[in-house]
């Protein structure tokens, strides 16, 4: 007989004591609740830079429910129908600890936090299109031609700077993600410009393993049209970069020069488009190795003006086409 009292007192407290463990989990548990939900604005925060940060939560009525929120542990409001705040973010890679905990009327505790890893993102791109030696603009892109994008980011976690071949890459066109581009370590990607003459807009989103730090980068590129640019062909010095002709160049007579077409921008090389150079009405045969070169002589004891024209296309490109000229005044 006791020993079946004892069998009954010890269930008894077993039972007790798994109740008490429960209640004890489900307390702490409620500290900490994924039922408040965190997004922020700017969505991917940099350093130094002005965010709001805006609670939600099914669980309770954040307009009637009394909260408090904390940035790095410090109470900065409370009251209710404080669904957001706004703060500022410290210095690249410096964590700032945002928190909010609520007390509904008759319900548990519920809280979360959310902690902002400022970074920063630099992209570049460079298109591969012509530009001759010593020209001192980017190269363009145009119709047909192909620009490789260039990420560099700048993530840090309580552990340094992350380095950019361990972090992942999400690439958009026109807000399609490109799964065979995107990956770890990917951080370039060559893309086509369209024929169409729209802009490309691309965008990058980078960010670690585990997702703590992130940061979002959006770009436009705007092909534009290739142009030829003349210059002098100085038999000594070479071609004559430093000053492109403009409508007219003036020669005497009897005198002979050598004039260089630059297609630039052009999506091919010089010896891989077809040149047409026209004096007046006249077209001249293609130079077989120099096609970019007109050798112009001027007849002596005359007078007048000639008009240089020339067409450039490239059988690669059907869509690119480029067109120009400029008068001789012989004199």
């Amino acid at each position: 007989m006791q020993s079946l009292y004892l069998k009954k007192q010890y269930l008894f407290f077993s039972i007790m004591l798994i109740m008490l463990v429960s209640m004890f989990a489900q307390a702490q548990e409620g500290l900490v609740s994924s039922d408040i939900q965190f997004s922020l604005h700017p969505k991917y925060p940099g350093p130094n830079e002005s965010v709001t940060v805006r609670a939600r939560s099914y669980s309770f009525d954040l307009n009637t429910t009394s909260v408090t929120w904390l940035v790095n542990g410090v109470a900065v409001k409370s009251g209710k129908a404080i669904s957001e705040i706004s703060i500022t973010t410290g210095s690249l890679g410096s964590p700032t600890t945002v928190t909010m905990s609520a007390n509904p009327a008759g319900l548990r505790q519920y809280k979360n936090t959310i902690t902002i890893w400022p970074s920063t993102i630099d992209v570049l791109w460079y298109a591969h299109t012509y530009t001759h030696p010593g020209y001192r603009g980017k190269a363009l892109p145009v119709r047909g031609s192909t620009v490789t994008i260039v990420a560099l980011p700048t993530l840090r976690t309580s552990s340094g700077t992350l380095d950019t071949k361990a972090l992942f890459y999400e690439w958009r066109l026109e807000n399609k993600l490109l799964p065979a581009s995107s990956g770890k370590g990917k951080n370039t990607i060559s893309l086509p410009v369209t024929q169409n003459s729209l802009p490309l807009r691309v965008s990058v989103l980078v960010h670690d393993e585990r997702s703590l730090v992130s940061q979002e980068k959006r770009i436009s590129i705007t092909p534009h049209i290739p142009h030829i640019l003349f210059y002098e062909l100085h038999p000594l010095r070479g071609p004559l970069f430093q000053m492109a002709i403009q409508n007219i160049y003036t020669l005497g007579a009897g005198e002979e020069r050598q004039f260089i077409a630059s297609p630039l921008f052009s999506s091919g090389s010089p010896r891989s488009l077809n040149f047409q150079w026209n004096v007046d009405t006249e077209k001249l045969p293609p130079g077989a190795d120099k096609p970019d070169i007109l050798s112009f002589s001027a007849e002596q004891g005359s007078s007048a003006q000639k008009t240089i024209s020339l067409i450039i296309t490239n059988p690669a490109n059907i869509f690119e086409e480029i067109r120009k000229s400029f008068r001789i005044h012989v004199q």
